[in-house]
């Protein structure tokens, strides 16, 4: 499991209007450290091509190098004073700035199968593994690690110490990654007779490899 959180630090590296049949245009964002946002504008009218061209080279100057967060608290002041200021797509961006330069919560987890605990002895019985479902959704990790790892600094939970029945059976153990732009959590779900050291020492591997590359 991987999580990542203190995106809106990110700053925007790039930002494009794509001109899709009819009325509708997908706008992209691509942040400094690797993450891509993209959304479909549904219009009332349609757009000319030519529009859709100084539009994008406008938000390109205005938006590029300023952190999502910025964006959303400043864009009508730095947009107010341009050309396309009453363009029907940069009002649909200025007046719901929070939704298009932002990044969901649940779309910041990432998970490898799970039918990998199949392989353990405490999950080959079906019900035993049925019983850990509900807790391997995403969006239920997600809530689930920010809760649970974001106080007294812990990183590993271990049976009962788990704040959840779900995984009263599970060793949940976790390793946290940092930089500038954005932090984040790697963890492992296995047994409680998990081999703690071996296991542990992969996750700092791993975690030592993400923050070089961020």
């Amino acid at each position: 499991v991987i999580t990542i959180s203190e995106y809106h630090n990110s700053i925007l590296a790039d930002i494009d209007l794509v001109e899709l049949n009819g009325n509708r245009a997908m706008i992209v964002l691509a942040m400094d450290n690797g993450l891509v946002k993209s959304i479909v504008l549904n219009l009332d009218i349609e757009i000319a091509t030519k529009h859709i061209h100084s539009i994008t080279e406008m938000l390109k100057e205005k938006l590029r190098g300023l952190s999502l967060i910025e964006i959303q608290n400043t864009i009508f002041k730095r947009l107010n004073d341009t050309k396309a200021i009453d363009h029907e797509i940069v009002q649909i961006l200025i007046n719901d700035s929070s939704k298009y330069f932002s990044i969901e919560n649940n779309k910041l987890i990432y998970t490898s199968s799970y039918n990998v605990l199949l392989d353990q002895p405490e999950f080959k019985d079906i019900d035993n593994f049925q019983k850990i479902l509900p807790g391997l959704e995403k969006q239920f990790l997600n809530l689930y690690m920010e809760k649970s790892f974001n106080i007294d600094n812990k990183n590993d939970l271990i049976g009962k110490e788990n704040n959840n029945e779900i995984f009263n059976n599970c060793a949940f153990l976790t390793s946290k990654f940092e930089s500038e732009a954005l932090s984040g959590r790697i963890g492992l779900i296995g047994p409680k007779r998990i081999n703690y050291i071996n296991m542990k020492s992969i996750l700092n591997t791993f975690k030592r490899v993400v923050q070089n590359a961020i």
